[in-house]
């Protein structure tokens, strides 16, 4: 039985998808920014990331596995490829599976008041 597999760090949600045929292989990149707090969500490790023409982001992790992570954009170096922890902003890496493919996505959340989903911000 084939099962999906979900992540959650802060808010950054991945959820085990199939990549659509039309996305196109992008360079890694922070999958999401802190509005206000310096802090960003990376994924690094054995990765590549896709993006669909709807704008998706999705993340083909390899056989060495990869972490997301929540950290300062001030000590991030860019290296991607690094099976290095960094220093945490808020809240724990979480572990990605190895040979598993993701769909990355920012958490929402309903607005009774204003009566619609909303990104959760950082």
């Amino acid at each position: 039985m084939d099962t999906k597999h979900f992540v959650h760090g802060g808010d950054v949600q991945a959820i085990s998808h199939a990549i659509p045929a039309r996305a196109k292989k992008i360079a890694n990149k922070p999958v999401a920014y802190g509005e206000k707090s310096g802090h960003l969500h990376v994924i690094t490790g054995d990765v590549e990331l896709f993006e669909d023409e709807n704008g998706n982001i999705f993340a083909s992790v390899g056989s060495d596995g990869a972490t997301l992570q929540h950290t300062h954009e001030s000590i991030f170096d860019n290296n991607f490829a690094s099976q290095r922890i960094y220093q945490k902003a808020d809240h724990k890496p979480v572990k990605l599976r190895p040979s598993t493919t993701y769909k990355v996505s920012i958490h929402k959340r309903y607005n009774p008041l204003a009566r619609h989903w909303e990104n959760v911000k950082d």
